[in-house]
């Protein structure tokens, strides 16, 4: 019997990043932008949640993304020979051969084809890090939790995160999926210092994989980031960590600024705007260099009304200054990382302002609009950025599609690297009982097939996982190298490709 059901044409398609429903809860991948441990007042991130109940949007709410394939050759998809991938460190060497490539059974189908005489991650433990919570009394994964852990910095926090669990619940239950006879180990955070402490605990209680379906904005893409050291010392450890690469594609922009009073979007444009509409407008801005000034580089917010542009907020700098080469601008002390405004509906766009004589690369990123003139390049989220092998950087494949979804964050790394490894399925199955979209569901995805490989080769290195998932990867459309990494998981040639390394 297969674990999942077979149809890719009955996916739920929902590009759903910043997606207000009538709940009041968000449909973000979660994120947090803090490297520092909270002093005194509890430190604020802005987590959100994908719900598996898939509620309607509120009435005003948002427009939903189409997650309309990408086209290859086009601006913001950037593409690379393939001798070019990689993971940074000059390994060439090969795990194992995998099956025949490009099967027409890659993503959810070949996670369908998986049945009673495949590995279902017996005796393997799974640890799922997520920044919300999870509701272990879930029947879908009551049976398989074998520890629960909250880092939550809060007084009174727990697991279960106030029954805020939606994508914590949904990434565990799609771990087991695929995975069905493997242990669970749950643990939420809310700032990068607890997703470190996190990651500790999973490593001391034995985990075998680590999934973190969580992004961090604001972070040095090299690598040096706490959140991202934490999941390669994880790998070097021997523990392989699956990540999301982002849902920012559309919602992302980069640039190098030259001189002037203002930054130029392209064509001497020095405004972008914002599509989509919510209750609040959510932007950072960072830079990767040190001449930008005195915390001089501000987010200015425009609504544009009948009488002309009029202004309604402008960020402030974050007085905890840089984060590794990285300074954040801030609007809302609420949040301590972002500009963060509540707005009523209506149009709007931002503009940013410069020291004088300043050059520099600068980057924006919204959590709730995409932008007018987006530049997907460079969109990779921390801690995917981390260029250790073991530390699988997941894309999210469009639904029926060999693909990346729009939204999906997409590489180069500033220092070079192209950053994906792989994508997989963005979406779940008809008849899941899931409404799970975006690369969180990808991450955990990948993750129950790493589960797998490690029930089929206990010795199994997390280099080695990453190179039996990229080995087996079924091509996607035009070689889409910095969106598409390898190509789309293919869970039956990854099982195969494990069997084949181990056979004498």
């Amino acid at each position: 019997m297969a674990r999942l059901p077979v149809s890719e044409s009955s996916l739920v398609a929902l590009a759903v990043l910043g997606l207000l429903v009538a709940t009041g809860v968000p449909f973000v991948l979660p994120l947090v932008a803090s490297d520092v441990p909270p002093a005194g007042a509890e430190s604020a991130t802005a987590p959100g949640a994908v719900t598996d109940r898939n509620p309607p949007a509120s009435p005003g709410g948002p427009a939903v993304d189409g997650d309309t394939p990408v086209d290859d050759p086009r601006p913001g998809v950037l593409t690379v020979p393939p001798d070019a991938r990689g993971d940074g460190d000059g390994g060439t060497e090969t795990y194992c051969t995998a099956g025949p490539a490009g099967t027409a059974d890659a993503g959810l189908d070949s996670l369908a084809r998986l049945d009673a005489d495949d590995p279902t991650g017996a005796n393997v433990t799974v640890a799922v890090l997520d920044p919300t919570g999870f509701d272990v009394d879930d029947p879908r994964i009551r049976d398989s939790v074998e520890g629960t852990a909250s880092f939550a910095a809060r007084g009174e926090s727990s697991v279960g995160n106030d029954g805020f669990d939606q994508h914590g619940t949904a990434s565990a239950t799609l771990v087991t999926r695929v995975a069905p006879d493997a242990d669970l180990l749950l643990a939420n955070f809310r700032t990068a210092y607890d997703f470190t402490r996190a990651v500790g605990w999973a490593l001391d209680r034995g985990a075998d994989v680590v999934v973190a379906p969580t992004v961090f904005y604001a972070k040095p893409d090299d690598g040096s980031a706490p959140v991202s050291r934490a999941v390669a010392d994880a790998a070097d450890a021997g523990v392989p960590v699956v990540v999301p690469t982002g849902n920012a594609a559309q919602r992302h922009w980069a640039g190098t600024h030259d001189g002037g009073e203002w930054v130029e979007f392209g064509d001497g444009r020095t405004r972008i705007s914002l599509r989509g509409s919510s209750e609040r407008v959510r932007l950072w801005l960072w830079w990767n260099e040190s001449d930008a000034g005195d915390h001089n580089v501000t987010i200015h917010l425009y609504e544009e009304t009948d009488n002309g542009s009029r202004q309604v907020a402008r960020s402030r700098a974050y007085p905890r200054g840089p984060v590794g080469t990285n300074q954040v601008l801030i609007e809302s002390v609420e949040t301590n990382d972002l500009l963060s405004r509540s707005v009523p509906n209506g149009t709007y766009h931002v503009r940013v302002s410069v020291p004088a004589n300043a050059t520099h690369r600068l980057e924006l990123v919204s959590t709730t609009h995409r932008f007018g003139d987006p530049e997907p390049r460079w969109s990779l989220a921390a801690p995917a950025t981390a260029p250790t092998p073991g530390v699988v950087a997941v894309g999210a494949a469009s639904p029926g599609d060999r693909r990346p979804m729009e939204r999906s964050g997409r590489g180069p790394t500033n220092d070079g690297r192209p950053g994906i490894d792989l994508l997989a399925p963005g979406a779940t199955p008809g008849g899941s009982g899931l409404s799970f979209t975006g690369t969180s569901a990808a991450a955990a995805y990948t993750g129950g097939v790493a589960a797998l490989l490690q029930e089929v080769d206990p010795g199994i290195t997390p280099r080695e996982t990453e190179r039996a998932l990229e080995a087996s990867a079924a091509p996607v459309d035009g070689n889409q190298t910095l969106a598409a990494g390898h190509g789309l998981l293919d869970a039956d040639d990854a099982v195969a490709c494990a069997r084949n390394a181990t056979v004498p």
